[in-house]
């Protein structure tokens, strides 16, 4: 068969275009992964670990749809990570476990040791999160045995040494961390070098070596001169801890700062908060340093609790699951005889859900019509009342001689009618809740108080209805307005977790406390959150502050 020569010339060109085509295409991708890498690495709001996790996730489903083994590993290696950062360590301990499987019967060649490596380091890691230190140096152990190039066996050490700190071992960790100092100073990395500087000065003050000064400050200046922040950040806050231990106040005082400083120019909530605590421990506040006491003391309880239970609740949903499975083959055998007596619950329960669907519409409909009224006598307050003292207040304003006590007089009713209307506007629900919710909370930071929101955007809010973001963000509204005008606070933490399908906000203050009364302020929040078929429970003292649980 003869083809002529425009014919061929055109096959050659459709040829090259696909394949030009396919290289742009593949181009984009390798830049989609380097682009979620770096944000994963180097995260630029809280939103940038959330989404690169569903990048990758979304990547290693499609490598396991398409049978390739070594991206799905490398995937799932990346969301372990991300996990871990975000503080889902038993999310991140599965997943790593995953990718292990997944390189289960694969040859040990460079790949496979290198992935290897890197999951037993990040098991290692998680572990010592979770406070079971044996398992952490059981994995990091592992690693260590596979590990030849010095920059692994030296980032295993830093870490097997940290171990070491959390157990009080400070002697076996200078001896971890002065030999990774050693073998760093062999290599060009600096960022290494400079961490196992900084951590072996750490560990030299609490052993009142006569070089740990020296040390922490040579860290310091060779992580300014790489710029990598967030270890100037430990080096900062190191400084300030040594300065306090050696009562030289004015330094310990002064790189405090600094560390909060480079805390916020990290964008990261949760340096802010460590950064937040260091400062409040150098300035020794007793209250607050009660405070964080206790605080550490619970989530070390509550981590410790979590640890204990988690096998026997794995044991018992593995239980649970073969003890279904079997009720399910039963069922199964006898879904004949029983197929009737299944259609009338089936329509019982359908009575039943429209019953309580009716029940909640009417519900809803008087909530809302609260709602509205609310609005309405907001707007008619600020429309009518607020503007109509305004108007007295400047026709009196051009009339001599006035009484400044009647204008003052005056004035304290406009503005606690602008207070009652702002109190009471409408919520602009367009935008993302979690920036509504900013918003309002950082309306109430100043000079004497200081608000922390922990893991607001973690809630997936879109799924919760306007009723209860309403309620929510009237409760929030009256609780912070308190704290501002009667408790005295000088800080206010508000942390948000979702517990399954459920919201739960913990309110705490170091106000002056009182004596718990149903007053109309507390009645008054107590009703908002129980009619959206919430709960909340408050919990105060005289001199103690003001804490309360919400649940939505």
């Amino acid at each position: 068969m003869k083809y002529n020569f425009s014919f061929l010339l055109f096959l050659g060109l459709v040829f090259l275009s696909h394949a030009t085509e396919s290289n742009l295409i593949q181009n984009k991708q390798i830049d989609s992964i380097q682009y979620y890498f770096n944000l994963a690495n180097n995260p630029k709001d809280e939103t940038s670990l959330p989404k690169a996790f569903d990048f990758f996730n979304k990547r290693k489903q499609e490598s396991i749809r398409n049978n390739d083994s070594i991206a799905t590993i490398k995937y799932l290696r990346q969301q372990a990570i991300i996990q871990y950062e975000l503080g889902d360590y038993y999310g991140s301990e599965s997943t790593a476990v995953e990718a292990l499987q997944h390189l289960k019967g694969y040859p040990d060649n460079d790949f496979a040791i290198f992935s290897k490596i890197g999951l037993y380091n990040q098991l290692g890691r998680t572990y010592m999160e979770l406070m079971d230190y044996d398992a952490a140096l059981y994995q990091f152990n592992k690693g260590l045995k596979l590990a030849e190039a010095g920059e692994y066996i030296n980032i295993i050490k830093n870490n097997i040494a940290l171990v070491h700190i959390e157990r009080g071992d400070y002697e076996l960790a200078e001896k971890e961390f002065l030999e990774v100092y050693q073998k760093s100073k062999r290599t060009s990395d600096k960022k290494q070098e400079a961490r196992a500087l900084d951590n072996l000065g750490f560990v030299e003050s609490k052993l009142n070596r006569p070089n740990a000064l020296e040390h922490l400050k040579k860290a310091l200046q060779l992580r300014l001169e790489i710029n990598d922040r967030h270890g100037i950040y430990s080096s900062y806050k190191y400084l300030s801890q040594y300065y306090k231990e050696k009562n030289q106040m004015s330094l310990a005082n002064d790189n405090a700062e600094l560390a909060y400083e480079t805390a916020k120019s990290l964008g990261s909530s949760s340096y802010l908060e460590d950064a937040l605590k260091n400062k409040m421990t150098i300035e020794g506040n007793e209250s607050v340093q009660e405070f964080l006491k206790v605080n550490d003391s619970l989530k070390r309880v509550n981590q410790l609790r979590e640890n204990k239970y988690a096998l026997i609740k794995f044991n018992y949903a593995e239980q649970e699951r073969l003890a279904n499975d079997y009720k399910f083959k039963q069922e199964k055998e006898k879904s004949q005889k029983i197929a009737y007596q299944f259609i009338g619950a089936f329509l019982v329960l359908i009575f039943i859900f429209i019953y309580f669907y009716l029940r909640f519409q009417h519900k809803k409909e008087k909530l809302q019509q609260v709602y509205n009224t609310e609005k309405r006598i907001s707007k008619k307050i600020h429309d009518e009342v607020a503007n109509d003292v305004y108007q007295v207040m400047s026709k009196y304003q051009n009339i001599q001689p006035v009484e400044d006590e009647l204008l003052d007089d005056l004035e304290l009713i406009y503005n606690k009618t602008r207070d009652i209307s702002k109190e009471n506007k409408s919520i602009n629900f367009m935008k993302d809740f979690s920036i509504v919710l900013t918003d309002l909370l950082q309306n109430y930071n100043d000079e004497n108080i200081r608000v922390i929101a922990k893991n607001l955007k973690s809630v997936s809010w879109s799924s919760i209805s306007e009723l209860k973001k309403t309620a929510l963000y009237r409760v929030l509204q009256e609780l912070m307005t308190n704290a501002k005008k009667h408790s005295q606070a000088s800080f206010v933490i508000i942390s948000f977790e979702k517990m399954n399908q459920r919201i739960a906000i913990n309110y705490s203050d170091n106000g002056i406390g009182c004596i718990l009364k149903k007053q109309n302020g507390l009645r008054n929040t107590e009703n908002r959150i129980q009619a959206v078929n919430g709960t909340i429970t408050f919990d105060s003292e005289p001199g103690k502050g003001f804490k309360a649980k919400i649940t939505l």
